[in-house]
């Protein structure tokens, strides 16, 4: 009985140690607690103004980049506007070399349909020529015919009347 007595309270000063332990821990945690609750605070201070500087920077070289980009941008809006300039220019020069030389393409070939066009107009009068001077010597030729023929018969009509 007095062992259990002695245990118990053995038991209960183990439990008392224990508690002021647990407390003392509990202060030693709570004091840590709040030391790293400030040292964050403190840190998330910092990096917001860290995020500030940053973000006024970030903005300071954004509005450089932007101003870069717009002078590029112009530029080469610049620059392209004076190679279509150019390439304009140098289509229109095409342009006008190539009417010339259709002009002149179609005043060849007007000019060979012409060639070809009097040509014909001369074979024709040839053949009209040809057949005009067939044709005269047939009824030249009939007309002699006729005539010998009316001689015959004159001269045959005079023999007969003699």
């Amino acid at each position: 009985m007095q062992k259990v007595k002695h245990l118990e309270y053995e038991h209960g000063n183990n439990c008392d140690k224990v508690k002021i332990d647990a407390q003392k821990i509990m202060k030693e945690e709570r004091v840590h607690h709040i030391e790293n609750d400030k040292d964050m605070l403190a840190k998330k201070k910092e990096q917001k103004q860290q995020y500030i500087g940053d973000d006024s920077t970030n903005q300071g070289d954004i509005e450089h980049r932007e101003k870069d980009l717009d002078a590029n941008y112009k530029d080469t809006e610049d620059m392209l506007n004076d190679q279509r300039k150019e390439l304009i220019g140098k289509y229109e020069i095409k342009m006008t070399e190539l009417r010339q030389e259709l002009e002149l393409r179609m005043k060849v070939e007007i000019h060979e349909i012409e060639e070809r066009k009097n040509q014909h107009i001369n074979e024709l009068m040839m053949n009209h020529q040809e057949a005009f001077t067939e044709m005269k010597v047939y009824y030249n030729d009939i007309t002699r015919e006729n005539l010998e023929l009316i001689r015959m018969h004159k001269d045959k009509l005079i023999d007969i009347r003699k």
